[in-house]
């Protein structure tokens, strides 16, 4: 575990209580301090009293999706967004940026493909030797 996970906080909204769990579980044993929520409501409570500095967000959700979610955040602040979905659609990568998301991954996804990503996304945008983001996965 490095110093940079050790001290960033990722928000993960989900309907998909098992998902959350797991995800959870594989972001606290990377060394990451996580909140959770289940939709839109829970997820803008939790926004506002953790101030993430990243968001993992389900695509699918119901009475409002991830992109919906997303274009309704802040402005004022550049929070990396990683979306997360099981409906893998060409459309849907076209949306993701236009909303603002750094990332869009398909479950179901490798572990290390999806910490290998957020690590990406929390990093300075310098460019970085691919070497030492190896060397810490």
């Amino acid at each position: 575990m490095t110093t940079l996970t050790a001290t960033k906080h990722i928000l993960v909204c989900d309907d998909d209580s098992d998902i959350l769990e797991l995800l959870n579980c594989l972001l606290v044993n990377a060394g990451y301090s996580v909140a959770v929520a289940h939709e839109h409501h829970e997820f803008m409570q939790r926004f506002h009293e953790t101030k993430p500095d990243l968001i993992l967000m389900d695509v699918h959700m119901p009475e409002h999706d991830g992109f919906w979610i997303a274009e309704r955040l802040p402005t004022n602040e550049r929070i990396p967004i990683i979306f997360i979905t099981a409906h893998d659609r060409p459309v849907y990568r076209v949306c993701a940026p236009i909303v603002g998301a750094e990332d869009y991954i398909a479950k179901p996804f490798a572990p290390e493909d999806l910490l290998a990503r957020i690590k990406k996304a929390l990093q300075p945008t310098k460019r970085v030797s691919v070497r030492h983001f190896l060397d810490d996965l």
